[in-house]
């Protein structure tokens, strides 16, 4: 055995066989099987060495091929030169295998580098993952490893370390029944309701089938008639061409005394064996199953299996992050405990599905010793899933404890169940003789329930996190032996109806529609379920407006068409009914035309003088003349404050309906005369500034004209002085005029002006308003005037 110099100065090692996990220290010992691991430095040298076990005469054989370059044998006389582990027991009788590599998480701002440098003999490093650092250890005894292992455990820098392991897998038993579980009638002697209240949940939810959920398992049959276009091609560990198939050679020897790798594919029909005219249905048929097989090997006359715990880690990283499963079905788990494991699991909790979280379901754990959860159902962060029997009985092999979240119908375990699921296709499962099996149990039976239902709450709302799933199954589940949680059911027996219900009404979030109604704009409720409806109103008002259309243009929606442009500003009700007449929500949302502001404005000029202006929005500088009133009309008026920055003397400023009235001061200085108005959340601004000043002679008004001829003329002349008294008409250099009917719209007279004034003749003009235009350098300005009968 090495001893670790380096360290042994300043620390003591444990005296007992064991690793840590989390506060735990978990003891070992050698089990009594006499039975060893060994691990060769090559296929090669396997192959040499199964040739010389082939070939002895001393009762040393292989029990167990673990991969292609390890195995179990009887003795350790042929393995030496390679790596070779006990096998060990822990406290709990949970079988272990010591690997020769490790796996450490350093403390915040520390590196991997501290420990090689302390223990570069006997340490490589092999890459880093995430946040977890793997690491191969160069000795050639599971008892150096877990010394070395417990070594680098008593670094200050080192959060953990543990071993790299293989544990025999558990597994709770595969097949289903007449499938009581989802509509318990009193067959076979259950007693009615009973079940997980599916049926109804089917006529709410449309099952998407984009969702993934990960089986892993022993691997799924692909092409099994009741599977068929719903299992994606997946991973086998050691195995890149088998995708997630079972391997076997071996058929129709019973799981329970060998192992047909028939359990995957009973799980993978509970959850999703379609919806068609032979074999079961599935509790969520039609999603898509990716099958992971992490265990490939086959255990010859060794009745038990084994998991590598790295393998287990990477398929469980693999199917989350790179494979992006919505769901993790896990029918079984390590025998043992690992912290990496359960790093891998919980970010895949927190970081999968894009960050809202897969979810892990997995199973209880069936003992007849122990009744607590099982790792890693033990987890916070997975759903552990219990099981009770179809007159809602607690099995007594089904753990439990305060770690246990539901519990679903299954049958007895062992091969002793009424479960009827999907098996390998005949020959090679557990039924040679067909394409199911019908003694499938255990909590194995339970756990794909669970993970079938959360599929169906994920197709009625796909924004539901991890966290919120979980919650969720827990508040729905139904009361089996006492009201709220107990040790044995924990909190209920799983309801799919409730759970996908609240799922459902948890998605119903808000009005679709936009803000600013236009002509015509309609409006409806997101993700309402088939048969629901919706009743709409106005707040605060006991009838719709004119203007607001039900059920148009089809069920449960409503359009709005303000074609005739009214100030609205209202909010608009949703009340969300189920199929029963229930009211399930109420949603608002604020709709408001000020939104789209558009406005026009005006100035008048004491009788008979009117000033005309164009529209203004958000942001316009306003052109006015100084000393009269300027009138600015927009629906957003309506109800509107306004405050304003003005050099004195100031405005004088008032509301009126959807009109906002100001008094300019003949000597208003305008150089930051900025106003602003608010509606609401809304603020719209606006400048004013002094525009070019249209005077008209008083002679506009004279009967007797003045051309020289006798004729009746309008004299026009324009100026930019900023009052009244100051006219510089030479800094008016040309000017575009127009003069046009104001009854009848039609142009008498345009022309392009040189200078400051012009003369027009209007003695062929009609007696009517007249309006002159004048367009200088891009701004236009406009007057009226009055031709009447007694020029």
């Amino acid at each position: 055995m090495l001893v670790f110099a380096l360290i042994m100065s300043c620390t003591n090692i444990f005296a007992q066989l064991g690793y840590r996990f989390g506060s735990s220290f978990i003891e070992l010992s050698p089990d009594s099987s006499s039975l060893y691991f060994v691990q060769t430095k090559s296929v090669g040298q396997m192959m040499k060495m199964k040739e010389s076990i082939k070939n002895n005469d001393e009762g040393v054989k292989i029990v167990a091929e673990l991969a292609k370059n390890a195995c179990i044998v009887n003795s350790k006389s042929f393995g030496a030169g390679n790596y070779i582990s006990e096998i060990y027991k822990d406290n709990e009788n949970h079988r272990l295998i010591m690997l020769p590599r490790f796996a450490v998480k350093m403390k915040t701002g520390h590196e991997i580098d501290e420990v090689l440098t302390l223990f570069g003999q006997y340490l490589t490093f092999d890459k880093k993952e995430h946040n977890i650092y793997k690491v191969n250890c160069c000795v050639d005894n599971s008892a150096d490893v877990l010394t070395l292992n417990e070594e680098i455990n008593l670094i200050e820098s080192v959060e953990w370390c543990e071993p790299m392991m293989i544990g025999k897998i558990r597994k709770y038993n595969t097949l289903e029944g007449s499938q009581y579980y989802l509509n318990n009638t009193g067959q076979n002697g259950g007693t009615i309701g009973i079940d997980i209240n599916v049926k109804p949940a089917w006529n709410i939810v449309t099952v998407d089938t984009t969702l993934v959920v990960a089986v892993i398992d022993d691997g799924v049959d692909r092409n099994h008639e009741d599977l068929i276009g719903s299992v994606l091609p997946g991973m086998t560990i050691d195995y890149p061409n088998e995708y997630g198939d079972p391997i076997n050679d071996y058929p129709t020897t019973p799981f329970w005394d060998g192992d047909t790798k028939s359990h995957g594919t009973a799980c993978a029909g509970i959850i999703a064996a379609r919806n068609n005219s032979i074999g079961i249905r599935g509790v969520a048929s039609g999603v898509k199953i990716l099958p992971v097989n992490v265990n490939p090997y086959t255990p010859y006359d060794f009745p038990d299996s084994w998991y590598w715990f790295e393998q287990i880690a990477m398929s469980i990283l693999w199917a989350y992050d790179t494979q992006g499963a919505d769901v993790i079905s896990w029918s079984g788990g390590p025998d043992g405990f690992s912290a990496y494991i359960s790093i891998v699991l919980t970010n895949a909790v927190n970081n999968g599905r894009n960050g809202k979280g897969t979810i892990v379901v997995c199973a209880s754990g069936n003992s007849t010793s122990n009744q607590s959860v099982v790792f890693p159902a033990s987890m916070d962060e997975t759903i552990a899933v219990g099981a009770i029997n179809k007159n809602g009985g607690v099995w007594s092999y089904s753990c439990g404890g305060n770690k246990l979240d539901l519990v679903a119908p299954s049958g007895d375990c062992l091969g002793q169940g009424d479960v009827v699921t999907t098996d390998r296709s005949a020959p090679y499962g557990e039924n040679a003789a067909g394409n199911y099996m019908y003694n499938f149990g255990g909590t194995s039976a339970a756990c794909p329930q669970v993970a079938g239902v959360v599929a169906l709450m994920l197709s009625a709302n796909p924004n539901l996190t991890a966290s919120q799933v979980h919650t969720i199954l827990r508040n729905t589940a139904r009361d089996v032996n006492t009201s709220g949680f107990d040790n044995a059911t924990g909190y209920g027996l799983v309801d799919a109806y409730a759970a996908v219900y609240t799922a459902l009404v948890a998605g119903i979030t808000q009005i679709s529609g936009p803000t600013i109604p236009g002509s015509p704009s309609t409006y409806y409720v997101q993700n309402l379920p088939s048969g629901w409806s919706v009743v709409w109103s106005m707040q605060g008002k006991t009838t719709l407006p004119s203007y607001c259309t039900i059920n148009y243009p089809a069920a449960n929606q409503l359009q709005i068409n303000n074609s005739s442009k009214l100030h609205i500003q209202e909010t608009l009700v949703a009340k969300v009914y189920n199929a029963n007449g229930t009211l399930v929500k109420t949603l608002t949302k604020y709709i408001n035309t000020a939104d789209g502001f558009t406005g026009s404005y005006s100035q008048t000029i004491p009788t008979p003088y009117e000033v005309l202006w164009g529209g203004f929005h958000d942001g316009s500088v306003i052109q006015v003349k100084q000393g009269y009133n300027v009138a600015l009309t927009s629906n957003y008026f309506y109800g509107v404050s306004v405050s304003y920055t003005c050099f004195p003397p100031y405005p004088l400023v008032s509301t009126s309906g959807n009109t906002i009235n100001i008094t300019l001061h003949s000597s208003t200085d305008f150089s930051n005369c900025l106003f602003h108005c608010v509606n609401g959340d809304r603020v719209i601004e606006f400048r004013l500034r002094a525009a070019p000043t249209l005077f008209i002679d008083p002679i506009l008004h004279i009967m007797a004209g003045n051309s020289g001829e006798g004729n009746p003329v309008v004299n026009i002349s324009v100026s930019t002085a900023e009052t009244e008294g100051e006219t510089r008409q030479d800094e008016v250099a040309s000017w575009n005029l127009t003069i046009y009917s104001y009854t009848t719209g039609k142009i008498v007279h345009t022309q392009k002006v040189t200078g400051a004034s012009v003369s027009i003749d209007t003695s062929a003009w009609k007696p009517d308003i007249y309006v002159v235009s004048a367009k200088i350098d891009g701004k236009e300005i406009t007057e009226k005037f009055t031709l009447n009968e007694s020029r």
